[in-house]
């Protein structure tokens, strides 16, 4: 009897028109997965993704992480698309730098909105389709600004006015507790989470903060301190890399609510990420925002009721 053949993995990534993003997406076609694109817009032809990508296997959705109702329409496509999903990567954010902007409430932060509400809402949203298949994995990128996160103390508010950095930092410190949280809630599961930090890396997010703003001053010398700031950086691809690895890598199937390091070491991270009680402020208050109140943490028969 002919054996049926091998179903292709399906792996959807956020944020990969260009870095770390995009040299994902590169590593996981050479390991032949089908890939489901979240972008937030669509500049390349399908011909030069085809090229950049070396496979057709391959769909660019839009997206825009701004939006929780851009985010449901996506996970929509996602979810007609691949009713059994293999890999989530959460890769997609950056720092605004005004407090609010293009956001489903004025009152909401958008580097809270984009760096950790907009994320969480789609993890949950495909949670389903990810527990539809015999070793789903979930990998978010996170940062080691949590660490320094004001939320330590576990007063947070996400409608706080913060600076860009500030909100950043809390936000990171959110998305980290909520794959604590997650990994926990997944315990006997079919599905990982996991948090990957990705260090200094040579991405046009860090150029945009380093030297466009904290050292503009250097005017036209600016490039020039860049090119030299950035050798010390590791590329986007050497990230991307590790991110392959703890997607397709067997050793990595029972790691779970864990970080990792750029260095390729689970670590622990931070100690208010660490908190159940923050764990679980957060948690709760992330489902409210994003419109997830009546979602069940009953795994393996969710139900979204928003």
């Amino acid at each position: 009897m002919a054996r049926s053949p091998k179903k292709q993995p399906v792996a959807v990534i956020s944020g990969t028109t260009r870095g770390i993003g995009l040299d994902i997406a590169k590593a996981l076609a050479k390991e032949g997965y089908r890939l489901l694109l979240l972008n937030r817009t669509i500049r390349r032809q399908a011909v030069e993704w085809n090229r950049l990508l070396g496979t057709d296997a391959f769909e660019v959705i839009p997206v825009d992480f701004r939006s929780f109702e851009s985010i449901r329409q996506a996970a929509s496509e996602v979810q007609a698309q691949a009713p059994s999903l293999d890999l989530l990567i959460n890769n997609a954010g950056g720092i605004y730098p005004n407090n609010t902007g293009k956001t489903p409430s004025n009152s909401l932060n958008t580097n809270l909105v984009v760096n950790h509400l907009s994320p969480f809402l789609l993890t949950l949203l495909l949670l389903d389709n990810l527990l539809a298949t015999s070793q789903g994995r979930i990998i978010t990128l996170v940062s080691a600004v949590h660490f320094g996160a004001g939320w330590a103390t576990g007063d947070f508010d996400f409608a706080a006015p913060l600076k860009p950095l500030e909100a950043y930092a809390n936000a990171h410190l959110a998305s980290v507790a909520s794959i604590c949280k997650l990994g926990s809630l997944l315990t006997g599961q079919s599905v990982t989470v996991n948090g990957f930090c990705p260090g200094r890396v040579a991405t046009d997010l860090r150029r945009t903060w380093l030297v466009r703003r904290p050292f503009r001053w250097f005017g036209q010398w600016s490039p020039l301190y860049w090119k030299i700031a950035s050798r010390s950086m590791a590329t986007p691809k050497v990230a991307a890399e590790t991110v392959a690895l703890m997607a397709t890598d067997r050793s990595f199937d029972k790691c779970n609510g864990r970080y990792m390091n750029q260095r390729r070491e689970w670590c622990a991270p931070s100690g208010a990420a660490l908190s159940v009680v923050l764990q679980d402020q957060i948690w709760l208050e992330s489902k409210r925002l994003t419109g997830l109140s009546d979602y069940s943490d009953s795994l393996g028969s969710t139900k979204l009721n928003a």
